[in-house]
C-alpha cells in the first residue's frame, strides 16, 4: 500500500489521474459488499501519512489540486433524472456507452470520479465505508471543509456560482407549461420560486462582498432555506391535486427534477455555512456518496428501467385505485350486490361462449376469426360494464392501488394488520364474484346449445370437440393453470391501460373538451355533448380497459398459433361456460371423474387470475409510491393467524367489534 501512496505523492500533475486510479484500484474491495476490506485498506493508508508527515503534506497537496484544478460546476448542479426521450431511444442510447463509453474529460470534477470511481458498484463500498473514517482521513491530511475557507478561495466561488445557478434552474422549471397549466400563480413575481430566487441572489451577493458570515443563523441564510420549504410544499401541493387535476408523465417528471434540484441547493448550502463538526463532515460525506452513486448508475439499464416503471406507475394508480374502492365490499349488503352483479357477468359471459363457438363454425382464417373472437369479448366486457355486471378476477387489478394508498397512510405499526385486512376484503369478494359468475355462465351456456339441440336434433359443438373442451381443463395433463395466468397478465395489463385513460382523461379534459366542443353543440344541441361529457368522464377508464382486454384475450393463441408455441389464456368464468357448454353435447358420455377434475381446473385457474393480476398490480402501486414492503413473512403470519380464528371472515363478511 505504501508504494502506491507514494506514487501518487510523487507524481507530476500529467500522471495524477494515473496514480490516483492505481491507489483506488489498491482500495477496492473484489465483492463490492465489502466494505470492511476497503476500510482496512484506508486504515493502512491513515497509519502511512501519520508516520511521515513529508509524504502526508505531498499527498494533501495532490489531492487539494486535482479538486481545485477541476471544474465543478457540471458535476453539482446536474441531477440524476429520468430522460425525457422514449423509453427505447433512452434504452439505445444506454447500451450504445456500455459498449463504447465516452471518455471522461480530466478537466472536470465529474470527470474525475468517472475516471477513478469507473466500476458500476463503486458507490456500494464506497457508503459502507463508516463517516468516521472518511472524517479521519481528512483530518490527518488537514483538508479544511469549504465553510472553513476564505470567500475568495476557488472551491468556495464554484460553490457560490453553483448555487446561484441551481436557483436559475428551478426558477425556469417552476414555469414548465405543464405546471402553468392548472398552476399559473408561478408566473407571478411573488411565487415561491421566484422568491427562492432572489434570496439565493441576496445571499451569495452578501457573502461575496464579506457583508454577512457564513454562520447558519444569519438572517439572509434563513430566508433562503425557508424558501426552499416553501417551494417543496408548493411541488406537494401539486403532486397531492392529482386526483383533481391528473398528472402526465412529463409533469412528473418535471416535478421530480424540481424536488431533486430543492435537495442539491439544500445540500450545496450546507457546505458552505457553518455547523457543528460533526455534522458538516457528515454532509460532506454524504454529497460525495450520492455524487458517485449517480455517475455509477447513469448508463444503468436496470435502474432506468426501475425509474420508468415508478413514473408511469405513479400516472396510473390513482385512478385505478378510485375505482377498485368499488370492488371491495365491505358490510353483508355490498357483498350481495356484488353477488348480483356478479350473476349479471355470468349470464352476459355465458352469451359470449356460445358466440364464440359459432364464430369457430365460420372456419374464418387465423386473423379475421381472431378479431371477430376480440370484438365479441371486448363487446361483452363493455356489456357487462353497461348493465353493472362484475367480472370475476378483473377487480384485483384496480383494488391493489387502493390497498397501496391504505398502506401509504398508515403508521409502521397499523401496516401488517392493515395489508392483512384488505387482502381479507379482496378475497372474500373475489370469491363471491367467481361465485356469481359461475353460478350462471355454465348453466345459461349449458340451457342455450341443449335448447338448440332439442329444437333441430343437432349440436352447436361436435361431440370430439367438448370432449377436448373438457380435457383442456384437466390441471394434471394440461397447461391450463399456466394459460390461467397468462390471463391474469393480460387482466393486470387491461387494468393498467384502464388507469392510464382514466388519468389522462382527467390531465386533458376530454370529457369537458366534449361538453365545449362548437361543432358537437350546433349539430347535436346543448344537452347531447353535455351528457356525452359526463359519460366520458365516468365511464372512460371502464369501457378503455374492457375494449382491450377483449384483444389480449383473444390475440394471445393468436400469437402462440404464428409461433408454434402452446399459448391461450383461461379465465374462471369462461372456463366454466365452456365447461357448460360443451357438458350439453356430451351429458351421456362424459364420467363424473372427468367433471370432478374439470371443475378442480377450473377452482385453480380462478386463484391463479386472481394471484397474478393482483399481485403485479400491488407491486405496481407500491413502486408508484416508493413503499418498501418489508413485512411480508408477518403479513402471512397474520392472514394464517385470522384464518384460525375466523376463517368465514375470508368467505363472508362477519360483524367486527371496535
Amino acid at each position: 500500500m505504501r508504494e502506491f501512496v507514494v506514487q501518487f505523492s510523487e507524481s507530476k500533475h500529467t500522471d495524477r489521474m494515473e496514480t490516483l486510479s492505481a491507489l483506488v484500484e489498491r482500495i477496492r474491495p473484489n465483492d463490492p459488499d465489502n466494505s470492511f476490506y476497503a476500510s482496512q485498506r484506508i486504515r493502512d493508508i491513515i497509519f502511512i501519512l501519520k508516520e511521515d508527515r513529508s509524504l502526508c503534506d505531498k499527498f494533501r497537496s495532490n489531492i487539494v489540486d486535482v479538486v481545485v484544478s477541476s471544474k465543478q460546476s457540471e458535476l453539482y448542479t446536474q441531477v440524476n433524472l429520468i430522460s425525457r426521450g422514449t423509453f427505447f431511444s433512452e434504452i439505445k442510447k444506454r447500451v450504445f456507452r456500455k459498449i463504447l463509453p465516452a471518455e471522461p474529460d480530466l478537466s472536470t470534477l465529474r470527470g474525475i470520479i468517472n475516471k477513478v470511481f469507473y466500476k458500476r458498484n463503486d458507490h456500494v463500498w464506497l457508503n459502507g465505508i463508516p463517516d468516521e473514517l472518511y472524517a479521519e482521513f481528512i483530518e490527518v491530511l488537514g483538508i479544511k471543509h469549504p465553510s472553513q475557507l476564505g470567500t475568495e478561495d476557488k472551491v468556495v466561488d464554484e460553490l457560490r456560482n453553483d448555487i446561484y445557478v441551481l436557483s436559475q434552474v428551478i426558477c425556469s422549471l417552476s414555469i414548465d407549461q405543464n405546471i402553468i397549466k392548472n398552476f399559473d400563480q408561478v408566473l407571478d413575481k411573488d411565487s415561491p420560486f421566484m422568491k427562492l430566487h432572489e434570496s439565493v441572489d441576496t445571499y451569495i451577493e452578501a457573502l461575496e462582498n464579506n457583508k454577512i458570515s457564513k454562520s447558519r443563523e444569519e438572517l439572509f441564510y434563513k430566508k433562503v432555506i425557508d424558501s426552499i420549504e416553501e417551494c417543496v410544499c408548493f411541488v406537494n401541493e401539486i403532486k397531492e391535486s392529482k386526483s383533481k387535476y391528473g398528472t402526465s408523465l412529463a409533469l412528473t417528471i418535471v416535478l421530480q427534477k424540481l424536488n431533486l434540484s430543492l435537495k442539491r441547493l439544500d445540500e450545496l448550502l450546507r457546505l458552505i455555512v457553518r455547523n457543528s463538526e460533526v455534522e458538516q463532515y457528515a454532509s460532506l460525506f454524504r454529497l460525495f456518496k450520492k455524487l458517485v452513486k449517480i455517475e455509477n448508475e447513469k448508463n444503468s439499464i436496470r435502474v432506468y428501467f426501475n425509474d420508468t416503471i415508478s413514473l408511469l406507475a405513479f400516472q396510473i394508480t390513482e385512478h385505478t385505485g378510485r375505482i377498485g374502492e368499488h370492488y371491495v365490499t365491505n358490510n353483508v349488503k355490498e357483498y350481495f350486490e356484488m353477488f348480483i352483479n356478479a350473476l349479471k357477468g355470468g349470464m352476459v359471459v355465458g352469451f359470449l361462449v356460445v358466440f364464440k363457438f359459432l364464430i369457430n363454425g365460420l372456419h374464418l382464417p387465423l386473423l379475421q376469426d381472431t378479431i371477430l373472437k376480440a370484438l365479441n369479448y371486448s363487446f361483452g366486457f363493455i356489456g357487462i360494464q353497461l348493465t353493472h355486471g362484475t367480472l370475476a378476477t378483473k377487480q384485483p387489478s384496480m383494488t391493489a392501488s387502493t390497498i397501496a394508498k391504505a398502506i401509504e397512510s398508515q403508521t409502521e405499526e397499523n401496516e401488517v394488520k392493515e395489508i392483512g385486512n384488505f387482502i381479507i376484503k379482496v378475497f372474500r369478494s373475489q370469491f363471491i364474484a367467481v361465485v356469481g359468475n359461475i353460478a350462471l355462465a355454465l348453466p345459461v351456456s349449458f340451457a342455450i346449445n341443449y335448447i338448440w339441440m332439442v329444437v333441430t336434433g343437432e349440436s352447436l359443438i361436435s361431440n370430439s370437440k367438448a370432449i377436448s373442451k373438457i380435457n383442456e381443463l384437466d390441471p394434471f395433463s394440461t397447461l391450463c393453470v399456466l394459460h390461467g395466468a397468462i390471463a391474469g397478465i393480460m387482466l393486470f395489463a387491461s387494468g393498467t391501460i384502464a388507469g392510464i385513460a382514466e388519468n389522462s382523461n382527467v390531465f386533458n379534459g376530454y370529457g369537458n373538451r366534449i361538453k365545449s366542443h362548437p361543432h358537437l353543440k350546433r349539430i347535436l344541441g346543448r344537452s347531447v355533448p353535455e351528457k356525452l361529457g359526463d359519460y366520458v368522464n365516468n365511464n372512460i377508464g371502464g369501457l378503455t380497459g374492457n375494449f382491450t382486454l377483449g384483444f389480449f384475450l383473444a390475440f394471445v393463441s393468436f400469437f402462440g398459433s404464428i409461433l408454434g408455441l402452446n399459448l391461450d389464456i383461461q379465465h374462471v368464468t369462461f372456463a366454466s361456460g365452456n365447461l357448460g357448454f360443451a357438458l350439453s353435447s356430451t351429458i351421456n358420455s362424459v364420467s363424473w371423474n372427468e367433471v370432478v377434475i374439470a371443475l378442480t381446473g377450473i377452482v385453480m385457474i380462478g386463484v391463479v387470475n386472481i394471484l397474478v393480476s393482483f399481485s403485479l398490480a400491488l407491486f405496481v402501486a407500491i413502486k408508484s409510491r416508493q413503499i418498501k414492503l418489508k413485512k411480508t413473512g408477518k403479513v402471512m403470519v397474520y392472514l394464517l393467524r385470522m384464518f384460525v380464528r375466523k376463517p368465514l371472515a375470508f368467505f363472508f363478511p362477519v360483524h367486527e367489534k371496535n
